[in-house]
């Protein structure tokens, strides 16, 4: 990883709006999964005691399970953009490494064009529901609508990421071979 936070081997920024661009998504990224790391501490110690209390008081803490569905989720949404920035999600590379240069990145530029329209979609359902649900969680009574919006935002950030690697992408495309 390269002091910027990136993935050994990534390039550095265009200069310009390009940059600024590439630049916040990078810096947005990396703070949101700092804050989807600090999320699984609080998931850890929640799912212990409510261990302990279903093992040595014989009842579960109330309320343990809710709230880590809430954790977990924001784990994994938070932490969605800076794993993809990263490189981190399963990929199949040894079809795309046998391609020539050219070809390897049209397929990249493919990829991350279809994965940005399965995000918008995403995107799209998490505001509209987020913004429309009135429906509280079971037990303790927590509000859904925030954590509808907290797809929305995971997939921004998300999106945010992808652009930025099809811009990468689409630029080392158009360089002469």
């Amino acid at each position: 990883m390269n002091p910027r936070g990136d993935p050994k081997g990534a390039e550095d920024p265009p200069p310009g709006a390009a940059g600024v661009f590439e630049g916040a998504v990078r810096r947005t990224s990396a703070a949101a999964g700092r804050v989807a790391a600090l999320c699984v501490l609080p998931l850890i110690f929640l799912t212990g005691a409510d261990v302990a209390g279903r093992l040595f008081l014989g009842r579960p803490l109330p309320g343990a399970f809710e709230l880590s569905e809430f954790l977990l989720a924001a784990c994994v949404l938070l932490g969605a953009a800076h794993t993809q920035q990263m490189r981190g999600h399963v990929a199949v590379g040894f079809v795309l490494e046998r391609l020539p240069s050219r070809l390897r990145e049209g397929v990249r530029l493919f990829t991350v064009l279809a994965t940005l329209a399965v995000t918008a979609v995403v995107v799209g359902e998490g505001f509209r529901q987020g913004l429309s649900d009135k429906a509280v969680s079971d037990q303790l009574r927590i509000p859904l609508g925030p954590f509808r919006l907290l797809v929305a935002a995971g997939g921004l950030l998300l999106a945010g990421v992808l652009v930025r690697e099809g811009l990468a992408a689409a630029r080392r495309l158009g360089r002469r071979p």
